[in-house]
């Protein structure tokens, strides 16, 4: 059974839950939910503090603006964005007078949308509210036929933002009888209700292999989604003990069939109730399936905002309900965060009005604007080439700022509640400034593997007591899961590998995770499950030798595979990205320039 929500959030507190067996499965994920909608979001419109301003310097977007640090001057002029979200966006606010805003679905305004679309590019009308990037392009769409919109309108756009997905687990309450409302656990308890966990979370299913499909079949296009705000919601015992859940089969006994798959039932009755959303209460394991899940995808956590320069990881903190990975077979999940609490940005109330929200929701936009800004860059630098999306993803985390904060799960390397870190727009500018005009020790090189092929630079020499490799590719979809819980049935295709080797020939691996101990920092060893591998070292010795090595497992779907490999602190002979020559298997190998459409 399909089942779809949305939340209608902003100034107006109102709650809309709809049931329809045809009905996409989506919500919005712009605020936590809790037990009583109104409540929640009546209680948001006093606490927010923060603007849009505080969220570009969290990730450093503002110092890519006229008079910031990096002296750039971006505003992610001819980049094209596209927001899928609750309606359409109010493209007659004083903030978008300047913007280009095409709203192609017929749909009513919506305040969420309006929210998005003001954080992407809100022209600063209003200085507290100025969006990350002001100078794109917007088109807009509703989530009611996603999949088939970013399919037919892929080639049409740079970068995505998706700030909702699917329902799963605990999420408000249900009217039972009248006036009497139960809280409203969504998985399916045939499935996962013993175990205490929604099998929907962490699950590679039919909608994340067709985004996965889409984004291969467009490697330019990158899709940024929300990560979700499931990690605090749990059973609030609004109705003594007694919960709604959905039942493959109808339970031996129930309290109520309100239909649609849905019973009320008592604890009293051998019915367990759930713990917390994630694997078992602990948190983890809460991304809801579908673009969350999905390779292709960058997935956006939340933290609070950070207005320290430089960053600094070991202060970042993620916002209570920001949904942690991993996925079902062990990928890392959300990728990286950014500002998702508190944001003032525009609403659809009014040409002048402005409301203040909290979400994933919100740390979407923030990263989404911010890479409007570095996709721009790319373009200057490259004389109008656009970056693939593994290349959009690979500097975007090459650079980020490692969130360390054991409190909130942050770990050396990558863990799997903040990703490889909180974006940094100026460490990421910076990087291609260096590696494009080949001025430094940074790199970045786009090229494709041969099948049995074996990608290797050599001579390398260190500049630096640190080193890092960053290897990202676009995977082709995988096979959709079965609704099971915690499926760990890797669904990797083409298997790429990275790893370093010094004068001695010593072999260094990149980071890896243990999905079965999610809280346990990053090893190092041989990576089978992610898209995305890292070799990150540190107390290395300047001017001593180095090898860097890409190859793969088994056969390569199609007979090769694109990827972009970046690397910093090490000195190589030959140029790159500006005329892009590549150094392979020992031949030099010219990679394939993009021009702007």
């Amino acid at each position: 059974m399909n089942r779809s929500s949305c939340g209608l959030c902003g100034s107006v507190a109102v709650g809309l839950v709809l049931f329809a067996a045809s009905a996409a499965q989506a919500v919005d994920l712009g605020l936590q939910a809790s037990t009583s909608e109104a409540d929640r979001l009546a209680s948001l419109q006093v606490r927010y503090i923060l603007h849009n301003a505080n969220a570009a310097a969290t990730t450093n977007a503002e110092d890519l603006w006229s008079g910031g640090a990096a002296g750039l001057s971006l505003t992610g002029a001819g980049v094209v964005v596209g927001i899928w979200d609750g309606g359409s966006i109010l493209d007659s606010h004083q903030e978008f007078t300047a913007v280009s805003i095409t709203n192609n679905n017929a749909t009513a305004t919506h305040v969420h949308s309006t929210h998005v679309a003001g954080t992407i590019a809100a022209q600063g009308f209003i200085a507290a509210a100025k969006g990350m990037a002001s100078g794109v392009t917007i088109q807009g769409w509703d989530f009611s036929n996603d999949l088939t919109e970013m399919r037919n309108n892929a080639g049409a756009l740079d970068i995505s933002n998706h700030s909702y997905g699917s329902v799963c687990g605990w999420y408000g309450t249900v009217e039972v009888s009248s006036g009497t409302y139960a809280d409203m656990w969504w998985g399916d308890y045939s499935i996962g209700g013993a175990a205490g966990e929604d099998s929907q979370f962490g699950l590679y299913n039919a909608a994340s292999a067709t985004i996965d499909d889409i984004l291969a079949d467009n490697p330019n296009y990158l899709s940024v989604w929300s990560a979700g705000n499931d990690r605090n919601d749990g059973f609030t015992n609004t109705l003594s003990g007694q919960f709604v859940a959905f039942f493959t089969t109808a339970p031996a006994t129930y309290v109520a069939n309100l239909g649609y798959g849905r019973y009320l039932v008592r604890a009293s009755d051998g019915y367990t109730i759930p713990g917390t959303d994630g694997n078992n209460g602990d948190g983890y394991d809460s991304l809801p399936a579908g673009g969350q899940t999905a390779k292709n995808t960058l997935v956006i956590g939340a933290v609070y905002d950070h207005l320290n320069e430089p960053q600094n990881g070991s202060t970042v903190s993620t916002v209570g309900f920001s949904s942690y990975g991993g996925t079902d077979d062990g990928r890392l999940g959300v990728d990286v965060v950014a500002n998702g609490y508190s944001l003032t940005s525009t609403s659809n109330a009014g040409d002048a009005s402005y409301t203040g929200m909290s979400g994933t929701s919100m740390a979407a936009p923030n990263a989404t604007g911010t890479l409007a800004l570095l996709h721009e860059h790319y373009q200057k630098l490259t004389s109008g080439s656009i970056p693939t999306s593994a290349t959009q993803k690979a500097y975007v985390i090459h650079t980020a700022t490692d969130v360390v904060n054991t409190a909130i799960g942050g770990q050396p390397g990558p863990d799997y509640a903040t990703g490889y870190g909180l974006i940094n727009g100026l460490a990421a500018a910076e990087f291609l400034t260096s590696a494009i005009d080949g001025s430094g020790s940074d790199h970045l090189f786009e090229n494709t593997l041969a099948d049995s092929a074996t990608f290797s630079l050599t001579g390398l020499m260190a500049t630096d007591s640190e080193l890092k490799a960053t290897l990202v590719w676009t995977d082709p979809a995988g096979t959709a899961q079965n609704d099971l819980l915690d499926n760990r049935t890797s669904v990797l295709v083409n298997n790429l590998d990275l790893w370093l080797t010094d004068g001695s020939s010593t072999i260094y691996y990149p980071w890896t995770l243990d999905i079965e101990n999610p809280a346990d920092a990053a090893s190092t060893g041989v990576n089978n499950l992610d898209v995305v591998e890292q070799v990150s070292l540190t107390g290395i010795t300047p001017g001593s030798l180095w090898s860097i090595h890409v190859g793969h497992q088994g056969n390569l779907t199609g007979g090769s595979q694109a990827y972009s490999l970046l690397f910093s602190g090490l000195a190589i002979a030959i140029p790159e990205p500006a005329s892009l020559l590549l150094l392979a298997v020992g031949s030099l190998l010219l990679a394939w320039r993009r021009p702007r459409r």
